[in-house]
């Protein structure tokens, strides 16, 4: 764990020591979830792990010194991916109201009012939609989604909802109202988005098809200037999520057989790191041109100087960008080699020259995943 105040270096504040129930467990993915724990506090943080046989999710209690509140086992196939679902929006009122030219009293033409109309049951559904909290959807590679509300105790209440897809689950993303779920396997790739009914629950029974004539897996996928942004192969497509067309798209990596391992956004900006690489590249989320790139090898040479000479070499040799997460203006970094740098993000990109800062934890294995969470300075 670590705080950070503005622009300010971060500190680490604790480890936080976790014990396997089971031989082969690993860490597989986490979130935070939106808006506030059952104490009014910071939101609960949910994390998976997988043997890849069957999997457990720990919800987090971050609030003082953080506790595990409630796990529970979940499907019996690795989990690729978690996402946080914001509870429905709420709907704006429309009024037709007469033009200005014309008296208050008058009739307008083909326009007829009914007083015994449906207002009743507008609120009602009103009603139903405020009731409706945020959900944390969980997706395997079994095909299977499993949804959750955000504040239930996941060993005492089971899942809210589940649905199984055709195809392994390669990730999901909420944008504009609508859950994007891709999917793949060796031969098939396809991406879904799913609506909310009336009262505002998920309608998990009707999901509907994006068309796309992609050839590659549909993974990441990130939220960004109002746009799904999916990486496919080498390249980057940016979707309008009203009308699921591509408005955008441009390759990465000149080279055809790179593909994207993972992106992180900040405003309009987003980051990205190809398969087993260590250089991000910084792209535009407008035009997706690419600004510019940066390696991080050379400082996790250094950092791995003190190692025995055998461990360098094998945590360089093998070296790679896992996960990258943007918070409060400053870019993280998660490595193969357990070391985690951050660094401030400026605000004009194109003579950007990063000063990292270097994680003092340590890690043996690799940093699997990156999440973030406003804990108040009191917690």
């Amino acid at each position: 764990m670590n705080s950070l105040q503005n622009d300010q270096a971060p500190n680490h504040l604790r480890s936080i020591l976790t014990h396997r129930t089971r031989p082969g467990l690993t860490f597989s993915v986490a979130s935070p979830t939106l808006g506030k724990s059952t104490e009014g506090g910071a939101p609960n943080v949910w994390v998976c792990t997988t043997d890849k046989f069957s999997d457990q999710v720990a919800v987090v209690n971050v609030n003082g010194e953080p506790t595990i509140e409630s796990s529970t086992g979940i499907g019996n196939a690795t989990i690729i991916t978690i996402c946080p679902v914001p509870s429905p929006r709420k709907r704006r009122k429309m009024s037709v109201k007469p033009p200005v030219d014309e008296p208050s009293g008058n009739e307008i033409p083909g326009l007829e009012l009914d007083s015994s109309s449906s207002g009743s049951d507008d609120s009602d559904s009103d009603s139903s939609r405020r009731n409706v909290q945020s959900t944390i959807w969980i997706g395997n590679d079994d095909g299977e989604i499993f949804v959750f509300n955000s504040l239930d105790n996941v060993r005492l209440k089971s899942r809210e909802k589940m649905t199984r897809l055709p195809l392994p689950i390669d990730d999901i993303v909420y944008v504009d109202e609508k859950v994007f779920v891709s999917l793949s396997s060796s031969s098939h790739i396809q991406l879904l988005y799913f609506r909310r009914g009336k009262e505002g629950n998920w309608d998990m029974e009707n999901s509907k098809t994006v068309r796309l004539d992609l050839r590659s897996r549909l993974r990441p996928m990130i939220a960004v200037v109002s746009r799904l942004c999916i990486a496919s192969a080498n390249s980057l497509y940016l979707i309008n999520p009203s009308t699921t067309k591509i408005e955008k798209s441009a390759a990465v990596s000149s080279y055809p057989s790179d593909s994207v391992a993972c992106m992180a956004a900040h405003g309009s900006t987003i980051f990205v790191a190809m398969n087993k690489s260590t250089i991000v590249k910084v792209v535009n989320a407008f035009t997706l041109d690419c600004l510019l790139e940066f390696s991080i090898s050379h400082l996790i040479n250094k950092t791995l100087s003190t190692q025995e000479d055998i461990i360098r070499q094998h945590k360089m040799g093998c070296l790679r960008i896992s996960a990258l997460l943007c918070c409060k203006n400053r870019l993280w970094i998660g490595t193969s080699a357990g070391i985690i740098l951050n660094t401030n993000i400026a605000s004009t990109k194109t003579n950007w020259t990063p000063t990292f800062n270097v994680c003092k934890a340590g890690h043996i294995g690799p940093c699997r995943f990156l999440t973030a969470v406003s804990v108040s300075s009191s917690a």
